[in-house]
């Protein structure tokens, strides 16, 4: 849902933009921004490789502008796409990881100033890590995600993503509808194919079957051709300016990292940017200064002559476009990934090219017109220059930051559950002083076996991935962050007093991580060691009021023993932000019920099959409330139903078990 913010939207050309368009219709160019995930820049032949062919991608760099220094602010997926659709640094809007954050509403997006300008917008994304609930639906009319998450056994169910031509096809359907009532649109199109685990479909897995990382970017661009077929076919191409793009790179196994997210070398932040506006003007250029993907969002505003928002960080891209000398712009990333999963060191980057400067405890810098692979580190030969950059990065973090943007959200187990088979899910670190945190660097191997563990325990392996989880446990003993890991492991295979031995285990450095003790209490539930589970659900709660979930099984515990005030008031709260949450909606009808509140019970208990029509246990109860009221043929009609929906449950398992 849009939510409407408290800012102006003036038409006004802030940079001479008709030298760059041309004339203009008396309606906007549509934009379209293409964000393609995990995929580096120089995996594509616009920047130079030659193994691979992406036919589409190479006609968008003939038709437009290729920036050749593009640099993401994360290497993750969330907290990168926050930043080009806000156009801001992580360390202002606040998201700095894919779990436990959301994009704050006091945010502005790129979808909401086009919204406020008449535009109709759309995104459409191919990864869960995107789902709406993390905030970035702000300022779309639609956002398609449409992933499901089925139950609390769901830890690590593969790869949740939609395929691209899936994503495609939707993205394609919604802007004919634009097309058709004449509606200037903004489409936002994510397609996740090219990160891991890298599968891309048999044909493409045949021309590359040693590069299947390339395999998947093909296949990528072959979707991309069937968006460039659309836009010709529906005679927009002429009217339609297009950004293409990505969150981040793939380390591909250099300086130790298989996938991204723990470094923030040039492997994952040196990304594609491809620049086609509709005149063709920017045919057959390349800008080789660096520039940042927070400079998109005010780029596509001042090409659409709308004023850009004070609050977007990035600087607009037009005087580049237009040939026009600048001053270098300072680029900036970061990842708290290593912190918030392990508790080791975050790391934060700032590029004056050709010199990037990594902060860590033991920092760095590089050359990267003479090292682009970062090999060499120049820190004692040139002290100087590396305590200047350390300064200026200080200073652009301290002076640039709002600590109220930074939300920190009420991790929902299944979320967290599903995240997990994308390698996302850990502990939320209580470590002390970054002072006192380990580098990264001196990590990595241990940190590609703990990704391996997380890779076996997606493809189902449990027993190898206790084993291999132990083994890192006994190489090093402070890595306690493996016993939340090895926790969930035996959890699954329902071995619940070893699963709360390892959660209480991962405590000792992970006291502040809610996530880790509601686990606890769920092993607990299964134990039937309630007064334990409750305690546990408490302690989440504590640490985060938010955590509906937690709050529900409370008061689930709570109408067992007695407490059916105690689980309505909690049930209420519980609906006041999730109107729609099943388990609240049914525990609210039997204190409702036990509390001798008839109408309201059977309200809520018809509210529960609104939600779920299958849900046997509610249909019980209403006969149970009609039986009472004296009226039989409702009594036997919901009785009935129950029946009915618990026969075909034990038909189907019977099924299942021939």
């Amino acid at each position: 849902m849009f939510r409407r913010k408290s800012f102006a939207i003036l038409f006004v050309c802030l940079f001479p933009c008709s030298n760059l368009l041309g004339a203009q219709d008396s309606k906007p160019w549509n934009v379209i921004l293409i964000t393609v995930d995990t995929l580096r820049a120089d995996h594509l032949e616009p920047y130079g490789y030659t193994q691979i062919r992406t036919p589409y991608i190479n006609r968008l760099a003939h038709r437009g502008a290729v920036f050749e220094h593009a640099v993401a602010s994360s290497p993750l997926t969330l907290p990168s796409h926050a930043s080009i659709l806000t156009g801001t640094f992580p360390f202002y809007h606040g998201v700095q990881d894919n779990v436990g954050f959301i994009l704050s509403e006091d945010q502005i997006t790129l979808a909401e100033v086009l919204s406020e300008s008449g535009f109709a917008t759309g995104a459409f994304v191919g990864s869960f890590v995107l789902d709406p609930r993390f905030g970035l639906d702000q300022g779309f009319d639609t956002y398609l995600a449409d992933f499901q998450l089925t139950g609390m056994e769901v830890i690590a169910p593969g790869y949740i993503q939609k395929k691209a031509e899936e994503v495609m096809e939707f993205a394609t359907r919604w802007m004919e509808e634009q097309i058709s009532v004449g509606r200037p649109f903004f489409s936002w199109i994510h397609l996740y194919d090219p990160h891991a685990p890298y599968n891309p479909p048999s044909e493409f897995s045949t021309l590359y079957p040693d590069r299947l990382y390339d395999g998947e970017i093909a296949y990528v661009d072959s979707v991309l051709e069937s968006l460039g077929k659309f836009l010709s076919e529906s005679k927009i191409e002429e009217k339609t300016m297009l950004v293409l793009t990505s969150d981040h790179g793939e380390s591909l196994g250099e300086h130790g990292e298989k996938t991204h997210g723990y470094f923030i070398y040039e492997a994952t932040q040196h990304v594609p940017l491809i620049w086609v506006t509709p005149n063709g003007s920017l045919a057959g250029k390349k800008i080789a200064d660096t520039v940042r993907l927070v400079d998109i969002a005010p780029t596509v505003l001042q090409l659409l002559d709308i004023e850009v928002p004070p609050a977007m960080q990035g600087s607009g891209l037009t005087p580049l476009l237009l040939g026009e000398k600048q001053g270098p712009r300072v680029a900036y990333a970061e990842t708290h990934y290593p912190r918030l999963r392990f508790g080791w060191s975050e790391l934060r980057a700032i590029y004056r090219f050709p010199y990037k400067y990594i902060e860590a405890p033991k920092p760095e810098l590089y050359d990267l017109a003479q090292d682009p692979g970062e090999t060499n580190n120049l820190l004692r030969t040139h002290s100087t220059l590396a305590r200047s950059l350390h300064d200026e990065l200080m200073e652009l973090v301290n002076n640039q930051s709002r600590q109220s943007s930074q939300h920190l959200a009420g991790v929902d187990p299944l979320v967290a559950q599903a995240l997990g088979s994308l390698g996302y899910v850990s502990s939320r670190s209580s470590a002390p002083s970054r002072d006192a945190l380990v580098d990264p660097k001196d990590k990595v191997r241990l940190y590609g076996k703990v990704t391996d563990a997380h890779a076996l325990i997606a493809s189902g392996n449990l027993a190898e991935a206790i084993r291999s989880l132990e083994a890192v446990w006994a190489e090093d003993p402070e890595a306690v962050f493996v016993h939340h890991s090895l926790g969930l492991v035996y959890s699954r295979m329902g071995r619940h007093e070893k699963a709360v031995e390892a959660y209480a285990k991962a405590m000792e450095a992970f006291s502040e991580d809610p996530l880790l003790f509601f686990n606890m209490g769920t092993s607990y539930l299964q134990l039937e060691r309630w007064k334990d589970a409750a305690q546990a659900f408490e302690r989440v709660l504590d640490i985060d009021p938010s955590h509906f979930r937690a709050r529900s099984n409370l008061a689930t515990l709570w109408l067992q023993a007695g407490r059916f005030r105690a689980t309505l008031r909690a049930s209420e709260l519980i609906l006041e932000k999730h109107p729609d949450y099943e388990p609240a909606l049914f525990n609210a009808g039997l204190a409702s019920l036990a509390l001798e509140k008839g109408d309201q019970a059977i309200a809520y208990l018809l509210q529960v099959l609104e939600i779920n029509p299958r849900n046997s246990n509610a249909y019980q109860v209403l006969a149970q409330v009609s039986l009472q009221r004296g009226e039989l043929e409702s009594a036997n009609e919901y009785l009935a139903k129950a029946r009915e929906l618990k026969r075909t449950v034990e038909e189907n398992n019977r099924t299942i078990e021939q």
